[in-house]
């Protein structure tokens, strides 16, 4: 899929740490996070992170209301680092 053709510019990777790591609270999340349109590729991690999570977005002001609204409303989540891909 060419994300640039349907109108979606821009590509963020999103680590994020949760608060609880039981196994019902990762299965919880993984549930939720599919939820999402926006969420290509969702991966459980090893390291500073527990997931990183692949956006695609049609621009800043569309990913800062994902933020606020779509991922904020998710139970668990204590830290959330985004990064831009630039090329």
């Amino acid at each position: 899929m060419d994300r640039k053709k349907i109108g979606l510019q821009l590509m963020v990777f999103c680590n994020i740490t949760l608060d609880l790591h039981q196994t019902d609270y990762l299965k919880k999340f993984e549930k939720d996070i599919q939820q999402f349109q926006e969420v290509v590729e969702c991966y459980h991690i090893a390291g500073m992170f527990d997931y990183l999570v692949k956006i695609y977005i049609k621009d800043m002001e569309h990913y800062q209301y994902f933020l606020s609204n779509n991922l904020a409303s998710l139970d668990n989540i204590s830290k959330v680092q985004s990064s831009f891909v630039m090329t």
